[in-house]
């Protein structure tokens, strides 16, 4: 979520820098690109291991910087429910007869971006 701050000036935040794993900066991306913000990611290699592996995936250029084109091609949905509470997401919630949660989803072709709350009721 931590990336998400940037979509919006509420925040007060200008720039988001992580290191997290390759599917985590696809989410990351594919969140920003709906917010039409700027992304760019790049491999970091922990050991020999990993590089071997993505040599084997056809990745020549280990040092390559992506921009988010090149890592979000057409289309994409994202969606992330809140655990815990943040400035955008309310955590889960538990009341006597249900869990009430929060899920940001957004879908780039259409500009969808809406909070969903979410009424469940605890099955004992």
């Amino acid at each position: 979520m931590g990336a998400i701050y940037v979509s919006d000036p509420k925040y007060n935040v200008d720039m988001f820098l992580g290191i997290g794993g390759g599917p985590e900066g696809v989410l990351s991306a594919a969140a920003l690109d709906t917010y039409d913000c700027h992304f760019q990611g790049r491999f970091i290699f922990d050991n020999e291991n990993d590089i071997n592996e993505a040599k084997s995936m056809g990745i020549k250029d280990l040092n390559k910087k992506y921009d988010l084109s090149e890592i979000i091609k057409g289309d994409s949905i994202f969606c992330a429910t809140g655990i815990t509470s943040s400035d955008i997401l309310n955590g889960i919630k538990f009341d006597k007869h249900n869990y009430i949660s929060e899920t940001l989803i957004t879908h780039k072709d259409s500009k969808f971006k809406k909070i969903i709350k979410n009424i469940n009721p605890i099955h004992e």
